[in-house]
Formats: C-alpha cells, structure tokens, sequence
C-alpha cells in the first residue's frame, strides 16, 4: 500500500503545471518600468502571469513573447507616439488575436481610454484600478481580471480606491494621503512633536501619478531631507488622474481652452471657504495682509502691490496673444485649499515636480499670484547615476521642451536634476538633494530674514581686463552702485553709504595685485582686504571629489603656490580684496587665470569650460560662503564667468564647478536685456535668476541691423535640437559672418568654417562682444536710473521707427540721422515725440488717425522705459520673492522687451517660424511632394500635419513652416525677427501648375 502510495505521489507531481491565466502589457521606455514590476508580484498572488515589454526596447520579439497565451491585454501608451509605437510593433499580432484590450492613455485626450474586443464598462473599471494605482488597487485589478478571464461574477470585488482629487502627502502617514490641509498640520505637529509655524515651509508640486506608479522614494527621500534641515515639507498634488478622467467621462471629452484656463490655478477643485481665505476680489498678498502677517522680507521690505480681481476667462484667454512678450495677466486668487491656510498661501519656496506643458499661461499667473520663488526639479529618465555622471550634457536638446523652456517662460528659477532612473525607479542622488533642499531652504530663510540682518555679497567684473575697469556691457557699475546702495538703505539693510568716487578708488586697490606682481602686501595696508587661512580652505578642498581636486592640482599646481597666498599674524593663508560696507561686500569676481601675470591668457580663458578652477577662485566664493556667511549673492551685470566654468551643459552636477563655487546660496543677477542667449546660461549653469536692465540709449545711426542679425541667428542656433533647422541657422550664421567680413578679422579661411563651426562660434561671440564694447552709445545705463529726457525722446522714436518716419516726412532716415547727434534734435520725428509724447501735448490736436496712433503708442513705450523696476528686481530678489519672466532683446527692435527688472528668457513665440525654420520647412515640403511624384506620378492631393508644442519649441517652428509652405505663404518679419504678417507666394515661385 505504501508503494503505491509513493508511485502515485511521484506521478502526480510529475504532471505539468496548470498554467496561470496570462495577463500581457504593452507600453514603451516612456513609462518607467518599475510599475510593471511591482504588479507581477501582486499579479502571481492571484494565479495571473503578467507579462510586461517595452516595445521600443524589446522590438517585435518582446511583443511575442508577452503576447503568445495571453488572454487579455493592456496598452501602457500614455501619449499618442507611445500608441503609435505599439502599433508598428505589435500591430498585425493584436489585430489577428483580437484578444480583448484596455487601452491607457492617460495623456491623450480626448480619449483616454479605449475599449477593444471588450465591454466598455469592464474597461472602464480596468482603467480606474490601473490608473489609481498602489497596492491596493492592484490587488483589486487583479482579482477582477481573473474573474473576467474565466467568467466568474465581480459582483464582490472592491471597487476602484481613487486617491482624493489633490492631496497632500507624507510616506508617514498610513494613509498616505491627506485632503484637507488642517487635518495634516495637526498631524505633522503631533508626528514630530515640533511646530510647523516656527519652521521654513518647503511646497513640493508633484504629480498624483508618483504615488499611483510607485515612484515614491523620490518624494520619501525629498519630506525626509526637507524635515532634516529643520523646514516643513509641504508636498502636494492638485488633481489626480482618475478623477481628470472621470470628469472628461462626465462631461463628454476634456474640458475647452477656456475651460481649462479658468481651472488653471487650482486644478479644477472647489475654492476653499475656510475661516479667513481670500475673497474672489482679494490676491494672494492681501488676503496676507487681512491675516495680519506681514509681507515677508522683513525689515524695511518692499510691500507687494494689491491688485484687485480674479481673472476672467476673457482676460486669461486673451493673456496669451500678446507675444513675443504677454502682457500683465489679470490677478488670480491662490485658492488652492492644500496651500492656503487661514487665508495665507504657505508655501515660502516651491519646488516643482510635475509636468508643465498644459496652459503655461494659467501656471504662470498661479505662480506670480503666489509671489515665492519657485525651483524646476528636473529627473535623469535616460539613464543611471552613473551614467548622469559621465553624461557631458547632462540635459539633452531633445528633452528642452519639456524640461527647461517651458519652465523658464512660467518663471521656474534653477534647475536642479534630483533622480536617476535605476532599473525603473527614479532615485535621487544624496548630494543633488542638497542642492535642491539646502537651496530651498535658505531662500525661505532669506525671505523671512529682516533686511537689516542680511549679508550680501556683490561681485563685479573686471572684463575686459584692465587695472581700474568694472565692466559690465554698458552699465556704469560705480554709479549703480552708489545709487543701489542708497536705494536698498531706505529699504532697512544694514549697508554703509558710498558713492561713485568711492568705489572707483577701492576698485583700483583691489585690482592692482592682478596687474603688478609684488602689490599685494600694498593691498594689505588698506581697509579693502580680508582673510582666508589655507588650512581651512584645504579642509574644505578635501571634501571635493578627487578626480576635481586632482585636476585643479595638475593644472594650477597646489594651493600654497597661489598667487594670492600670504601670511597675516603668522598664519598663512589667500588674501580676499573687498570692499566692505556693513552688511555689504562689494569684490571683484577673481579672474579665471588668477592674475594678470600668469602666462594663462585671460582673454581666451574668459569662456573656457575645460580649464579647471584655480584654487583663488574657489577660495574666494569660499569666504563669501563659510566666513562672510553671504545671505545672497548678487553676480552684477553682464557678465561674469562663475556660469562659464566647466561642467554639463545644462542639469549640472553638485559638484560642477558653477556649483562648487556658489553652493546653495541664493544669486540675483542684473543682466542687460538685448543678451538673452548668454543670459540662458544664468539660468542654466549659474543658479542665478535674471533681473533684466536697460540698454544705453544709441543715436540711430549707431545701431547696426548686421550685429543685431547675427546675434539672433547665434541664440537660435544654441537653442536648437540636431537637425535641419540647425544645419539651416549654421549656414545663415556663416553667409552672415561673410557679408560683415568677420571671418577676415578674424584670419579664418572661408574653407575652413564650416569643418570647425565650433569654435569658429565661439571666436565670433567674443568678437561680437568686443565689438559691442566698442559701439558708441550716449552713455552709460545706471541700473534703476532713467536716461536723461533727450536719450529717451531718442529711443522712443526710434522705436516708433519706420511708420513715425514715413508719416513726419523722413523719407531717408539713415540719410537724415547721419550727422551730430545734436542735429537728431531738430529733426521732424524728434519734436514729434517731445511734443506729443514727452510734453503730454493734447492728442485731439493730431487730425491724422495714424499720428494719433503713433502717439499713444510711443507714452506706452515712455512708461515701460523707465528703470525703476531694476532696482525693484534686485530688491525681490535679496527678498526671495517671485520676480515676473519676460522675453527679452533690443529694446528699440522689440519694444516688449521692456519694461525691464524681469526674469528673461529664450524661446520667443512671436519670432515662430523663424527664418532659418522656415527655409527648412520648405526644403522639407519640396522634398516631400518631390518623392510622393516619384513614387506615384503625379502631385499629392492631400497632406495631413500633426502638430506638438515641444517640436515648435525644439525646432523654432519647422513644422508651422511646412505647414504654412504647403499652403503657399510665408512669413513676413519686421527687422527684429518676429513675425508681423504672411505674403502670398506667387505660382511661378511655387514652380506648380494650376488646373
């Protein structure tokens, strides 16, 4: 009997297994991988095999394999590429099976689900499990699909567990999620048994979908560091993805344009009436105000202004025509309830980590409605930690769209990358947390701070070099000092008072060591000097990552062989030229050669991104840091080289040099308004955030159209991704160096720009900037200070330009502004400006409509001339409050460059399609119907074009410039480059025939 029993047990472990019902997912790289995994787990509890590919990285053999035995499939295809992926891949399969499928596509309206082969209502709820996402959801998802698969009633299984429609979050909490903000403060209070009230309050903005996917380490990490370094961490979601679809669901399709742009700011949620919240009528900062909380910024800050109204759906839909530079939006009201509390909107700092591309416009006014400074969190998805490492870029030209430009047009301020992708799971990177944690954190120090206890520290330039020069392309650095000192003294900081001659003598003091060898003992008998031991500075150089510490050693040699070593009471150690003012220090940024009399040429290091930091370098921004114990720095006026110093071009490592010299303190940065391309690289590689000032004013005939062309085909062509636009603009760029015989002054062979473009690029920037040194403007810009009347009547009708000309009778102006300037005085448009503009002459006296127009426009560009923003911009900026972004450029060419005191940006709608973009679209047309005529013929009947925002972005309008070739039109640009209008293009350019 016990044989027997034995054979039967062998035979029956012998027989196969029954097979689990397979379950087949479909998606590709975009959606990380890591959701995948945490489902098989959940799947195989519940006798399902999952099986899971990413069909754009596993190609049609991952697709067999998933799909051969499954008995239902799912589409991970959150965007319409990710749809098309699946389709080219796995197509044919999936039609041939017809197995039935749920389509997710979270992120492609109007449907974002689909139901295939199945009912729609089981596809809904499959949807609703996988889309809400967490543990729970998924063990519910996979008990439905079981019964499904093998005809049992659901009737029993749980429904969906939505996550509330905005929420807050901490991975303490064992519900993860709260709803109402209230119920968190008492909880955090209770948890940590301190008081949220006393501590920074750090906003986190992120995407529902982190917790749904399992991405949560990033935001357990992220409360964890900010609850370390003594802040609150605020972290939040304002609407989730089930209840965006079932909302669509509800109403037949997602919501219009205008729709959107009124939810905007709050995600479509309720506003909340709790005890003291803003009325409709009240903004963010008096709804403050009625709280009795002062602004923040202490002391002596300046008061936000009270604007009164919310947007209507009229003014938020009309915000976005006004380009290249909208406009003022309406005020709207912080009504979000996650942040707003007892009527004040929490949050000091936000840091963002979500998606920004839906109505830029909306989070732009939300934003500007809040008032604090906001950070760009940013994520390596391409690759590991390791590979972010060795990553030059570090964010590559294809990925702008969704992770800079976007960002820099709502006014987001210093890109951090916190996480790498580690085998599906976003992981932050210990010393990137500090950057954006230990940043955050002191910017809401600096705001609550009263301005009679901050320390600032301000850099000057000494470009080009020279013993007594503070440069700073046409602004006068001495002056605006001494008039941004006085200015920030009647604001309550603790500043000594100065003036031009003043700070022209300390300059010269502070120089002459980096001009004469053996002066730097003369330094030391003057007040303009501090101190840096060498044993503290070598403390903290070896705390660096050796293979930086070893390159700076090769190529500067070690620190006690400085220049700028010396010995003060027998302690050795660099000596620091400033000029110290109280609670100011005014310091000439150290140069990149460490002295003029280094065999290293300034000049050529000036822009150099391979040469390593010298040791005086670092030991200077050093001392601003851990002995001056800066508050702010303020880097003044275009431009310094902090920003140039090696490292990836853009999402920098910790451990960059632009960020081993500034750390976590907060930058402002003056930067003149016509640069937007170099002021790209502030906001980029400096950490700064940009406050914009004026250009001098030039006579008409100074101002060359030739410079201004090249310069803009330059800052387009660093802004673009590979490709044929790119090729384009190098072209342009090179035909355009030829007209003005650059390349002669240069001593380049015609032959040989193209094969070394580069630095050929790079030889033209610096001539440009020379160049403009050199230009003759009337004066020089005080920051904060207006141009005397004359310069202002003069800007303006140059301005007004052409039109104003053509209507006084200046047929030739060119010809007629050639002489002494003195004489531009007396010239028709001149007066016309004075008079109508200038001496507020009654416009009803102009019978003419067009000179009426003409002068109501020109008193528009009066008041945006005036430069008290400037100062203004710096102001906010040692506040650490929000400081508005705008595009900038040549005043006189793009007039909504102005006003200035802004927070500029690169990527201007109004110049799409730019001219290079367009003679690529129209290469790509011909081609197009040239090979559709090969292929077929005879000519095409049809074209469909699929337009993305992110292409117009990454390709400066090439696909608008298909489109509008096709049609046959082109743009018309004014001489700025923006697009003022389209032309027909006769048929016999066209080179078709009509039938």
């Amino acid at each position: 009997m016990k044989h027997w029993i034995a054979t039967l047990l062998i035979a029956l472990i012998s027989l196969p297994a029954v097979a689990a019902d397979k379950v087949a997912i479909l998606s590709t790289k975009f959606v990380l991988e890591r959701k995948f995994k945490l489902m098989e787990t959940v799947a195989k509890s519940h006798g399902i095999e999952l099986a899971w590919t990413q069909v754009d990285a596993e190609g049609e053999a991952g697709a067999k394999r998933v799909l051969d035995g499954a008995r239902m499939v799912l589409f991970d295809a959150p965007r319409s590429d990710d749809s098309a992926q699946i389709e080219r891949v796995a197509g044919k399969w999936l039609r041939e099976k017809a197995l039935p499928t749920t389509s997710i596509n979270v992120m492609s309206p109007p449907v974002r689900m689909r139901a295939i082969a199945m009912d729609k209502a089981q596809a809904q709820r499959v949807f609703d499990y996988y889309v809400g996402g967490t543990r729970i959801n998924h063990e519910r998802l996979f008990q439905y699909l079981s019964a499904i698969i093998n005809n049992k009633d659901t009737a029993s299984i749980e429904p969906p567990m939505a996550l509330p429609n905005g929420g807050i979050y901490h991975p303490a909490y064992d519900k993860l999620v709260f709803d109402k903000l209230a119920d968190y403060l008492t909880w955090w209070d209770a948890k940590t048994g301190r008081s949220w009230v006393a501590a920074p309050i750090i906003g986190v903005e992120m995407s529902s979908s982190y917790i749904s996917d399992g991405q949560q380490r990033m935001l357990d990490e992220t409360v964890q560091a900010i609850e370390q370094a003594g802040a609150f961490p605020l972290m939040f979601y304002r609407g989730s993805r089930t209840a965006r679809a079932t909302r669509e669901a509800s109403a037949g399709g997602p919501p219009t344009v205008a729709a959107s742009a009124t939810q905007g700011a709050t995600g479509g949620r309720p506003v909340w009436a709790g005890a003291g919240a803003a009325t409709a009528g009240q903004t963010a900062t008096a709804a403050v105000a009625a709280a009795g909380r002062p602004p923040r910024g202490g002391g002596g800050g300046r008061p936000a202004a009270t604007e009164a109204a919310t947007a209507t759906e009229e003014d938020l839909l009309s915000a976005g025509t006004q380009f290249p530079n909208p406009k003022e939006v309406a005020a709207v009201a912080v009504d979000e309830p996650l942040i707003t509390y007892r009527g004040k909107v929490l949050p000091q700092v936000l840091m963002v980590n979500t998606f920004l591309g839906v109505d830029p416009e909306a989070r732009k006014a939300w934003h500007k409605a809040m008032g604090v400074p906001v950070i760009n969190v940013l994520s390596y998805r391409t690759g590991t930690r390791a590979e972010y490492y060795k990553d030059n870029v570090g964010v590559s030209s294809f990925y702008l769209p969704f992770s800079l430009t976007n960002a820099e047009y709502i006014g987001l301020q210093d890109p951090v990358v916190l996480t790498a992708n580690e085998g599906g799971e976003l992981t932050p990177m210990p010393e990137q947390m500090n950057l954006l944690v230990g940043k955050a954190v002191n910017l809401a120090r600096l705001q609550t701070a009263a301005n009679t206890d901050k320390q600032v520290a301000l850099f000057f330039w000494n470009h080009p070099p020279g013993e007594k020069n503070q440069g700073a392309s046409n602004l006068n650095v001495p002056r605006s000092l001494e008039y941004l000192v006085a200015r920030l003294r009647a604001e309550g900081y603790a500043f000594d008072e100065t003036n031009e001659a003043a700070v022209i003598a300390a300059v010269g003091q502070m120089l002459r060591p980096a001009y004469r060898p053996g002066t730097l003992p003369e330094l030391m008998k003057t007040a303009h000097w501090d101190f840096m031991p060498l044993v503290d500075y070598q403390r903290w150089f070896a705390t660096l990552p050796a293979p930086i510490r070893a390159a700076t050693d090769k190529f500067w040699g070690p620190a006690e062989k400085s220049y700028w070593i010396a010995k003060k009471d027998g302690v050795t150690g660099f000596v620091i030229p400033r000029m110290k003012l109280g609670k100011l220090v005014i310091m000439p940024q150290p140069m990149r050669s460490e002295s003029a009399a280094s065999e290293k040429d300034e000049k050529k290091m000036f822009h150099d991104t391979k040469v390593p930091l010298n040791h005086f370098y670092m030991a200077t921004y050093l001392w601003t840091r851990a002995q001056f114990k800066a508050n702010a720095i303020v880097h003044f006026g275009t431009h310094g080289t902090q920003e140039w110093t090696p490292g990836k071009e853009r999402g920098l490592w910790a451990y960059d040099d632009p960020n081993i010299l500034v750390g976590n303190t907060p930058i402002i940065y003056p930067y003149i308004v016509d640069n937007i391309g170099e002021a790209i690289h502030v906001k980029r590689r400096g950490r700064g955030v940009i406050v914009s000032h004026q250009t001098p004013a030039f006579a008409p005939a100074g101002l060359s159209d030739d410079f201004v062309k090249i310069n803009d085909q330059i800052r387009e062509y660093q802004s673009l991704d590979s490709g044929l636009v790119k090729d384009n603009n190098r072209k342009l760029i090179i035909e355009q160096a030829v007209k003005m015989n650059i390349h002669k002054d240069l001593k380049w062979k015609v032959a040989d720009l193209e094969r070394d473009f580069d630095k050929f690029l790079r030889d033209i920037e610096d001539y440009l900037e020379d160049l403009g040194a050199a230009m003759q403007p009337l004066g020089l810009h005080t920051l904060g200070k207006d141009a005397e009347r004359a310069h202002q009547i003069s800007n303006v009708m140059q301005m007004l330009g052409q039109p104003l000309y053509e209507k006084t009778g200046v047929k030739n102006a060119k010809a007629a502004f050639k002489g002494d300037y003195k004489q531009l005085q007396q010239t028709k448009p001149y007066r016309f400006v004075e008079d109508y503009v200038f001496a507020d002459k009654p416009l009803d006296e102009l019978t003419d409509p067009q000179l009426k127009k003409l002068a109501q426009r020109g008193r528009e560009f009066a008041i945006a001339l005036r430069a008290a923003w400037e100062v203004e911009g710096v102001s906010k900026g040692l506040s650490a409050r929000w400081i508005d972004p705008s595009y900038g450029g040549d005043p006189i060419r793009n007039p909504d460059a102005l006003h200035t005191g802004r927070n500029m940006y690169g990527f201007d709608p109004g110049r799409v399609p730019t001219k290079a973009a367009y003679e690529a679209g129209k290469q790509a047309v011909q081609q197009l119907i040239t090979t559709y005529q090969a292929t077929h013929g005879k000519f095409p009947e049809k074209l469909a074009f699929t337009m993305w925002s992110t292409e117009t972005m990454r390709h400066l309008g090439m696909l608008e410039a298909q489109i509008l070739y096709a049609m046959g039109v082109k743009p018309t640009w004014d001489e700025g480059g923006r697009v003022t209008g389209m032309a027909v293009i006769p048929v016999a350019e066209l080179g078709v025939k009509l039938q």
